[in-house]
């Protein structure tokens, strides 16, 4: 599934939306949400990406070994 997000300032009642041509002849969509006060606390420009988020976890420690499975039977 391919998806579009973009975060976009509105000055208006109207909003153009440029799809690309993967998207023409399909039934697409489209959801508009208000950011509220999530939108101040990313600086004009500067929006998340999975990128800003990798090495934010800690480093789990190893699991201990689990044992042996049970024995189930055949369905």
């Amino acid at each position: 599934m391919q998806a579009i997000r973009e975060i976009r300032d509105v000055f208006s009642e109207e909003l153009v939306l440029h799809l690309p041509a993967e998207f023409l002849q399909q039934t697409v969509e489209v959801i508009i949400l208000p950011l509220g006060e999530y939108s101040q606390q990313i600086p004009p420009g500067r929006h998340k990406s999975l990128h800003d988020f990798f090495g934010i976890l800690p480093d789990f420690p190893e699991r201990a070994e689990q044992g042996q499975y049970e024995k189930r039977d055949v369905l």
